[in-house]
């Protein structure tokens, strides 16, 4: 997979009054939260039916899944300069379609 953004557009920063790269190195001038990911989309879905039974009896059947329509949404992209995978998205965020069915009886 390509980069996610503009990898060139951003260098290490040169050496600062410490002598060095990272910590003690020079400011940058990128602005924060300069960088966005690719976002998280997710839909959840709850339905359940009520079922009356003499004396009162309530029994409720429910059915919920999460990430119903199951949407993938990928991570935010790798931004250390240092790693291989930098500018990359290398996995997904959330989970996949998950389906429950429950029941409940109140008395």
């Amino acid at each position: 997979m390509t980069a996610w953004f503009n990898t060139a557009a951003f260098t290490h920063n040169g050496p600062g009054l410490q002598g060095g790269i990272g910590p003690g190195g020079a400011d940058g001038n990128v602005g924060r939260n300069t960088l966005f990911g690719p976002g998280f989309k997710d839909l959840d879905m709850g339905i359940f039916r009520n079922i009356k039974f003499e004396r009162g009896w309530v029994f409720q059947l429910r059915g919920e899944t999460t990430n119903a329509l199951n949407w993938v949404s990928l991570s935010n992209p790798t931004a250390s300069l240092a790693s291989g995978n930098y500018g990359k998205i290398t996995s997904a965020a959330g989970t996949q379609r998950i389906i429950q069915v429950g029941g409940r009886l109140t008395f």
